[in-house]
């Protein structure tokens, strides 16, 4: 029943339903249908190769009496995969991702280095932002919804946000208030984090010593132009007048 709100709701009984005849057979398998399956992808792990076999083999055993075959297995272990097609069992096509020889998947919509075994959550969305304007409530909340993170990877980074959008509501802040001295230098703090990056810089991995210090001199900078908005135009506008002296 495609189209209908209850669908949601009505794929997951009818498969609680149908697992729960295979639980005494196959009881792994089924409590991690049972407590893993998200829609439609299954999440799992086990602790060793022999045991994740089976339980990918008996889940597939159970799924396909029901009609809905698992497909686009994969997993961190070569070993596991290779044990799938040589019996014949369906595995994912691993694949290089832009052509730079990194095996990737995506597990809920995230890539997954499935080789060295590592997700990659894209904040990039976060620059798109127009930092030109004065900073409000309504941008905060875009903020939010620019990090796609439904598994709660970056909950200590993105709390901070929601924590101040609570704020901004105790405060009875409209949308296209500014923000207060106070909360804005907690959103500088907030936000620096990804702003040392610029949209064009090809270096990826983790940031160097150098991105670092711009970004500490840019929230320093960011601050001091909110609280001494005067001194910082003068200051400036000193600058300018120097570079335009003759030798």
């Amino acid at each position: 029943m495609f189209g209908v709100n209850v669908s949601p709701f009505l794929l997951s009984a009818t498969i609680k339903h149908h697992i729960e005849k295979y639980r005494e057979q196959y009881p792994a398998a089924t409590e991690m249908l049972d407590t893993c399956l998200y829609v439609d992808d299954v999440i799992s792990g086990a602790d060793d190769i022999s045991q994740a076999f089976k339980i990918s083999k008996d889940a597939d055993t159970i799924m396909k009496d029901a009609s809905m075959k698992l497909r686009k297995w994969n997993s961190n272990d070569q070993a596991l995969m290779k044990t799938r097609e040589y019996e014949g069992l369906e595995t994912h096509p691993r694949h290089s991702e832009n052509n730079s020889g990194v095996q990737s998947s995506k597990v809920l919509g995230i890539p997954w280095n499935v080789i060295h075994d590592y997700f990659t959550i894209d904040v990039k969305g976060l620059l798109e932002l127009d930092t030109s304007k004065p900073v409000t409530k309504r941008i905060v909340l875009q903020s939010a919804g620019k990090i796609y993170d439904p598994v709660g990877f970056l909950s200590p980074y993105t709390i901070k946000l929601k924590c101040l959008l609570q704020e901004l509501w105790l405060r009875k802040l409209a949308w296209d208030d500014e923000l207060p001295p106070d909360i804005y230098a907690t959103w500088l703090r907030w936000r620096f984090i990804h702003n040392c990056r610029t949209r064009s810089a090809k270096i990826k991995g983790p940031l160097t010593s150098q991105e670092v210090s711009y970004a500490e001199n840019w929230l320093i900078r960011s601050l001091h132009e909110k609280e001494f908005p005067e001194e910082m135009r003068k200051l400036l506008a000193g600058k300018k007048k120097e570079k335009q002296v003759p030798e």
